[in-house]
Formats: structure tokens, sequence, C-alpha cells
């Protein structure tokens, strides 16, 4: 052991690249020398916040939105709803995120609780006909009404917290469904413009090309003429050495009977002179 030590203070004396020194012997005969620190196991990075969070079941594939602003009704509320908003963003598919998202913010709940039309209702009755009229007539009350200052007419007893958390969710679920029905009204209406306008470019389109069509038709009956009159011109280009013509004219004819009879015809006066020299 003692020569082994020596060797490697030799080596380290020497410049050269040291050898590993005998400390685990050491360590296990126990001289008192610390042997090396034992390596410790890379520590994997920590994922993300974001990706922690499940993304939140969304009743659109496009164009779904969560309230990121805080409103009145409480901090739990905006937490909830930044983490909502956040969680659909990392999960929302590309073509939803790159196109612009509503706003939208909870209304604040301001009106009074009409407890005398809602005791007028038969919610079985409701149930049912599927009575979505009466529904709709109670909507807006239900939705914004204020019930944390309602009180019990025989105790005097706030509202339950626990009933109390559950009532405002199912209005914030209200409003936003409620909104999200305007959004989708608009968008539905926007895309009905740009179908009316599509078929409105698709009956020009069918116009134009009957037009056209009919300009194919006429010039290729034009090219069929043409071309039936270039192949006579040129039959009778190639065909002009067999042909009679006449000294006077320029006129040509089939065979020399007919050249005679166009010479006593038009060209007496002509011949008969010609005749006499």
């Amino acid at each position: 052991m003692q020569a082994e030590a020596a060797d490697w203070l030799s080596s380290m004396v020497r410049g050269g690249r040291p050898g590993r020194p005998p400390w685990g012997r050491w360590a296990g005969e126990n001289r008192g020398f610390p042997g090396p620190p034992a390596p410790q196991p890379a520590r994997p990075p920590s994922p993300p916040p974001a990706a922690l969070s499940l993304c939140p079941p969304q009743p659109f594939q496009k164009h779904v939105y969560y309230p990121l602003a805080s409103g009145p009704e409480g901090p739990d509320v905006a937490v909830a709803a930044a983490a909502a908003g956040a969680a659909s963003m990392a999960c929302a598919p590309p073509s939803s995120a790159s196109g612009p998202l509503p706003f939208f913010q909870f209304r604040p709940r301001l009106e009074s609780v009409d407890w005398r039309r809602l005791s007028a209702i038969d919610v079985d009755k409701v149930a049912g006909a599927v009575d979505v009229l009466t529904l709709q007539e109670n909507i807006m009350n239900i939705t914004f009404c204020k019930l944390e200052d309602e009180k019990c007419p025989h105790c005097q007893s706030g509202v339950d917290p626990v009933l109390l958390k559950l009532i405002r969710l199912a209005q914030f679920t209200i409003e936003y469904l409620l909104h999200s029905q305007e959004f989708l009204t608009s968008q539905l209406h926007t895309l009905e413009e740009r179908l009316r306008l599509s078929h409105c470019d698709g009956e020009q389109s069918k116009k134009l090309l009957t037009k056209q069509a009919g300009e194919i038709k006429t010039l290729k009956e034009e090219c069929k003429r043409r071309k039936k009159m270039i192949s006579t011109q040129q039959l009778m280009i190639e065909a002009k050495a067999n042909y009679y013509q006449c000294h006077f004219c320029d006129k040509a004819f089939m065979n020399q009977a007919f050249l005679q009879s166009h010479i006593q015809r038009r060209h007496t006066e002509e011949n008969s002179r010609f005749g006499h020299l």
C-alpha cells in the first residue's frame, strides 16, 4: 500500500496525468483517509405548472374561451378562472389558438330575487312538458340575482355557505353558456353570410362557364370552317397546273371548252384582233 501511494505521488510530481489514488483501499482498511464522494443521481427537471394541470372539458372544438379577468365575485372565482384559462390555452389546438378570442367577464349580481314569481312555477310540470318558454322568461332573474343578503323569513338566518357556493357556480355556468350561445349565434350568422356569398360566386362562375362554353363552340366552328377553306385553297394551288388560263384576264378554267366559251362571250373583240395579227 505504501508503494502504491509513493507511485501516485511520483506521478503527480512528474507532471503527468495522475493515476487514481488508492482511497478505496485506504478507506476499506480504516486508515483515516476520506473516500471519494459518491456520485449523486441526476434529478429530473420538474415539469412546468401548465403541464401538471389537466385540460378542462371543452364544449366546443374551436374558439373556446374562459374568463381570465377577476370580477367582483371574489378572488377564488378569479383564481379558478385564471387556472382554467391557462389550461385551455395550453390544451387548445393550434387552429383555435391562432384566432382571436372574444372578451368575456362575469357580470355583478345586483338583482333581487322575485320569490313570488318563482313560487308560481311548477318545476315538475316544466320538466314534464319541457316548457322552455318558462325557463327563458326566468333565466335572467335566476342568473343575475344576488343571494348573499337573502334571509329566511322564519329564523332570519342567512343562506348556507355551501348551498350559496353551489348556486353561484350554477349562475356562472348559466352566464357562460349564455355568452357562448350569443357568440356561436354570431359565428353562425357570419358563416351563413359567407355561405351566401359563396353561392353567389358559384352562380356567377356557372354563368361565366356557360358563356365561355358558347364562345369555345363558336370558335371551334370557325376553326373548322377556316381549316376547310385553307385545305380547299391548297388543293386549288396544287392543281393549278391543270387549269386553262385565259390570256385576256385572270380567270382559269378546268378544260379547253370552258375557256373557249369564255373567250367567245367575254373577249370577242380581243380574240378577233389577236386572230388578225
